[in-house]
């Protein structure tokens, strides 16, 4: 039954391609077909008391059929042979395959264990399954409730498929992949030809961060891959080459941006604006029209039964007002909106010396106090304390310094080249999302993985504007990139395939000589011998209905996914829950 999504995936991406779409174009759209259909599907089957693998596996054989029958229905005699503008850079595409081959592997090799993941989006997996149906349930941790659900409705369908989380990580890694060919798709809708759509993909496959994430539970990757579809069927509608479809595809894409993270639905609104001006400023109103028109559609659709479920237990559609108010900015002054930005260009500046990044942490602590922008105001301050941010190829704080230097460099390059049109106003628009980030979200070590959607969308411009390079700089360049991402994906902090003397960038051991059900607490592994107890001992104790007290930050997945694995069939439930 796991074969179902593939299958739906590739009968859609064949229709596409045989209507005349080409290789990467018909991936993107045929992602976004699979992307609703986890959507839809979820939210009927807990309608109609179907939560279970039956009523997967009827929703994926319906989805099946449907691709076949639009298979039969393309007007197209055959599949067409790539353009001049489709065939593919060998040279730039080598560091995509590289690193989606190891990250792939690790993903099916490595149990899933993002800190989040453990605490909030494999559980809320667990209790739908439990309880049948997606209606709220006790917690002690509100974001199992509230929080944008989509890649938990992707990893609750291959759980029910599968009967396990062997392939939880994938749908981090399926976007990966998604975001690559984003890239490529938004690079040439930005007016690149095919060396500009290569490039862009490699330069998304590079971005350790999203390296780091690829392979696990975290879901900014994923996030990343919706925003930048939206902007890649959004930004064709400028050009003479936009199909009919690209309408309803960069809207559903902007709906499952929003059923995903809110950071994504940001980045995707704030970059999708000057192509929507610029249809105005040519006079195409109406297709500007139909195209806001549709992406408010899409987010009631996809994302609007996790809103309404947001409205009927906090009483607002953005959830527990605990945590918004814990993130939200408090000072909105430019002087703190500044200090705010330079605190979070930071975090993408570390290195392994610590007296380089206390430096680095030391000059923006210098000048935001010197514009009236205390660093360590709690009113703009999630941390304690702004605090230095080392070289790591951890899935919550890895770095992006080189692709942060290449889009210096692009916007620098502006200057002298002076372009118009859609190259102009689009990395305005990036800079415009990270004020906008800045200004609403206080400073946390932790968000440079936030920032994921923006560099997609960011590196996709850059690549258009390095298409002149010269072949042998760009190889040189992406030679470098590869080189600097490659740690992310072998020595992943907590999900190293390779281990290095004196633990040498990630003190784990390589995934590869850890039992699975160790492979959880790479995070933490000396939680491993407790939590390993206690599910025994639920086992062992014929218990079919455990009661557990918790705090928010927990690891009940551990405990529900171990007992299971020791043989125990107990339902869990909070109690205590005021």
């Amino acid at each position: 039954m796991i074969l179902l999504p593939l299958l739906s995936l590739l009968a859609w991406w064949l229709a596409f391609r045989r209507s005349g779409r080409d290789l990467v174009e018909a991936a993107g759209a045929a992602l976004v077909v699979f992307g609703v259909t986890v959507a839809v599907a979820t939210e009927v089957q807990s309608l109609i008391g179907a939560l279970t693998p039956t009523g997967s596996a009827g929703a994926w054989t319906i989805a099946v059929l449907l691709g076949l029958a639009a298979i039969r229905r393309s007007p197209a005699p055959g599949l067409s042979a790539p353009g001049p503008h489709e065939g593919p850079h060998i040279d730039e595409l080598v560091p995509v395959v590289l690193l989606l081959a190891l990250t792939g592997v690790v993903a099916l090799l490595s149990a899933p264990n993002s800190y989040d993941g453990l605490t909030y989006h494999l559980v809320r997996v667990e209790r739908w399954i439990q309880q049948g149906s997606l209606r709220p349930f006790a917690t002690y941790n509100t974001r199992q409730l509230f929080m944008p659900s989509w890649p938990e409705y992707a990893i609750l369908q291959l759980r029910l498929l599968s009967g396990g989380d062997r392939f939880a990580n994938l749908v981090q890694w399926l976007g990966f992949a998604g975001a690559c060919g984003g890239g490529a798709l938004l690079a040439r809708a930005l007016g690149g030809g095919r060396t500009a759509a290569a490039f862009a993909a490699a330069l998304v496959a590079t971005l350790p961060m999203a390296v780091a994430q690829a392979s696990g539970t975290q879901t900014d990757v994923v996030a990343a891959c919706w925003a930048v579809l939206t902007c890649a069927f959004g930004y064709r509608l400028l050009s003479t080459s936009r199909r009919r479809g690209d309408v309803l595809l960069g809207a559903l894409a902007f709906g499952l941006a929003a059923a995903t993270k809110q950071t994504a639905l940001l980045f995707a609104t704030v970059t999708l604006l000057p192509a929507l001006a610029l249809l105005v400023w040519r006079g195409e109103r109406r297709l500007c029209g139909a195209m806001i028109a549709a992406m408010l559609v899409a987010v009631v659709l996809i994302a609007g039964p996790q809103l309404a479920r947001n409205v009927a237990v906090f009483g607002d559609v953005s959830g527990d007002p605990v945590w918004r108010d814990d993130a939200a900015m408090i000072a909105h002054g430019p002087n703190q909106v500044i200090g705010n930005m330079l605190r979070n260009l930071s975090l993408h500046f570390g290195t392994p010396s610590d007296e380089v990044n206390a430096a680095i942490a030391s000059g923006v602590a210098t000048v935001s106090r010197a514009i009236g922008a205390d660093p360590d105001d709690q009113r703009t301050t999630w941390n304690p304390h702004f605090i230095p941010t080392p070289w790591n190829t951890h899935e919550e704080s890895a770095p992006n310094p080189l692709q942060l230097l290449l889009l210096f460099a692009g916007i620098v390059g502006l200057v002298w080249s002076r372009p118009s049109g859609a190259q102009l106003w689009f990395p305005v628009a990036i800079v415009v999302g990270f004020a906008v980030f800045c200004a609403e979200l206080k400073w946390q070590s932790y968000n440079s993985r936030l920032h994921t959607p923006l560099f997609v969308l960011a590196v996709s411009w850059v690549a258009v504007r390095l298409e002149r390079l010269p072949q042998a700089a760009r190889r040189g360049l992406l030679l470098l990139l590869t080189v600097a991402a490659l740690p992310g994906a072998l020595l992943n902090y907590t999900r190293p395939l390779m281990s290095l003397p004196g633990g040498a960038i990630s003190p784990r051991p390589s995934l590869l000589a850890t039992p699975r059900e160790l492979g959880y607490f790479m995070y933490e592994p000396l939680l491993a011998r407790p939590y390993l107890d206690i599910a025994h001992r639920i086992a062992e104790s014929g218990c079919t209905d455990v009661a557990t007290h918790t705090w928010p930050d927990a690891w009940e997945y551990a405990v529900m996914k171990l007992a299971r694995d020791a043989g125990s069939g107990a339902r869990f439930r909070p109690v205590g829950v005021i």
